[in-house]
């Protein structure tokens, strides 16, 4: 059953049928009701009732419409008998990725300030300023000789070219934000920024240190290499490359996972040397211990709060140059008329 299930929708789906698991319901029973309790799926979750009734396991039913890191979990927890413990792991993991890209998502925050106080200044442009009356006896002002225009533009057949030129603009910038190309370009930009870069890896990698969590801690026999391929999923494409490289030292080379994690260890230039150090260090403990999942679940609360404060400072700072820009887009025709005002009062003095 080809159907996606988004992640919010995963969370939900896994809190509740972990919940119905522990009460002791057969799995069909549990599709039946969770055709219920998530009606947007009800078509699925019904076909996936007829099928658990012939003996169809969970993994199997959501094989092709969760992550893979996640149905490789729901099989271990269905072999080991530990399936409502894995579900309610998976529900925890995502509930902390959504807090985590609410925070990078707040990120974007002062974008939308520049874009507000541009939708400002264009109101003052196209309404508030055509309907002052003009000034006597001196040049008319920026902001008068900027309104003029804007409302010669839309009064003309130009404006259908300036129409087109903005439609190709935003099409263009759409575009551009979804290709490959551009994502990895600006999470190159965003990992020089000092401050911003160290925070976005060391949130990137709590979620990278969940999903592996997850997967370490249902068992199943997945060998180390295809663990942190599947939770690597969960990362930028640019972050993914970096963990290729582990695997790589891992199955290629033979290598300790000590080592290959190790950033005194690694060659000048390897992206593993900017690794947060909280990760590395407990995949080093790792081959100590034989324990991946608890040695990163020591670690991944710090990790993630470390990326919080570090990200911080640089957000706060990017918030209050967006609230500038959009005050000041805000101010400038107000000002201006002001000032044109006082100018004109003078003349006819």
């Amino acid at each position: 059953m080809d159907v996606k299930f988004k992640d919010n929708e995963i969370r939900v789906a896994a809190r509740l049928i972990g919940s119905l698991t522990r009460a002791g319901l057969a799995q069909d029973l549990i599709c039946a009701r969770m055709s219920e309790m998530q009606p947007k799926k009800k078509a699925f979750w019904l076909e996936a009732a007829d099928q658990a009734a012939g003996g169809v396991p969970l993994s199997q039913l959501m094989e092709d419409s969760w992550p893979p890191a996640y149905i490789q979990a729901i099989k271990a927890g269905e072999n080991s008998g530990s399936l409502a413990a894995v579900l309610k792991e998976i529900n925890h993991t995502i509930v902390r990725k959504q807090e985590v890209m609410k925070i990078l998502i707040d990120a974007l925050k002062p974008f939308g300030f520049v874009l507000g106080g541009i939708g400002v200044l264009f109101f003052f442009l196209v309404s508030v300023i055509p309907s002052l009356p003009a000034p006597r006896g001196i040049e008319p002002s920026m902001i008068r000789v900027m309104s003029n225009t804007v409302m010669e533009t839309l009064a003309s057949d130009a404006k259908y070219m300036v129409g087109g030129v903005i439609a190709a603009v935003l099409f263009g910038l759409y575009v551009l934000f979804k290709s490959p190309s551009f994502q990895r370009s600006f999470m190159e930009m965003i990992d020089k920024v000092p401050g911003l870069g160290r925070g976005v890896r060391a949130l990137a990698w709590s979620i990278f240190a969940r999903y592996l969590i997850v997967l370490s801690n249902a068992g199943g026999g997945l060998d180390v290499a295809m663990r942190l391929r599947m939770a690597a999923e969960s990362m930028p494409k640019i972050y993914q490359e970096e963990v290729d490289l582990l695997i790589y030292d891992l199955a290629e080379r033979n290598m300790g996972i000590a080592s290959a994690v190790n950033p005194d260890q690694q060659e000048e230039g390897d992206p593993r040397r900017k690794w947060p150090m909280l990760f590395t260090s407990a995949l080093m403990n790792y081959e100590v211990s034989g324990n991946m999942g608890e040695e990163l679940q020591a670690v991944v609360d710090d990790l993630e709060e470390d990326g919080r404060e570090s990200i911080a400072g640089p957000i706060s700072l990017m918030k209050l140059v967006g609230m500038l820009a959009a005050v000041s887009s805000i101010m400038f025709p107000m000002a201006s008329y002001l000032m044109e005002t006082v100018e004109s009062t003078r003349a006819m003095g």
